[in-house]
């Protein structure tokens, strides 16, 4: 399950088929031992990735919405994190850049000021967050966000 879900997260900004392909398989991995946060975090990443695939918009925010819904059931900061990672991802992928950065700041700063370990995670959402800076055309935020991306490498 999570070799998986690793594997699966690393591919999916290389060959997004493929990596989505094995994160579903740790959903369906998670969902079969009922491991929640294992699967509000395969959910996430199935939610943000359904905004590539061609989907329907209204399929990824019924996506988006049963993740929070999980992730309050679950009731953990990290589950309510990949929750929130889900709608931001899925909104920059949209084109909505200016509700995706908001998303993306918020939860930025809970990786930065409540939780530590998730390297990965923060990568992405600075990489997601900076790139909507880019498309709004706030260079000044985006430089602060990548310098402090380049000190904590």
């Amino acid at each position: 399950m999570d070799a998986c879900w690793s594997v699966g997260l690393s591919l999916s900004f290389v060959d997004t088929f493929v990596g989505l392909i094995l994160i579903r398989r740790a959903l369906l991995l998670a969902l079969e031992v009922g491991d929640l946060e294992r699967i509000v975090r395969s959910l996430a990443m199935v939610a943000g990735g359904s905004a590539t695939t061609g989907s329907s918009w209204r399929r990824t925010e019924q996506l988006v919405r049963h993740t929070f819904d999980l992730a309050e059931r679950s009731g953990t900061t990290e589950t309510r994190l990949f929750a929130t990672i889900a709608r931001g991802s899925s909104l920059f992928l949209k084109g909505c850049y200016r509700e995706a950065a908001v998303h993306l700041t918020d939860v930025l700063q809970i990786l930065q000021d409540r939780l530590t370990g998730l390297v990965s995670e923060s990568v992405t959402v600075r990489m997601f967050l900076i790139w909507s800076l880019g498309y709004l055309g706030r260079y000044a935020d985006l430089r602060t966000y990548h310098a402090e991306g380049l000190r904590d490498a």
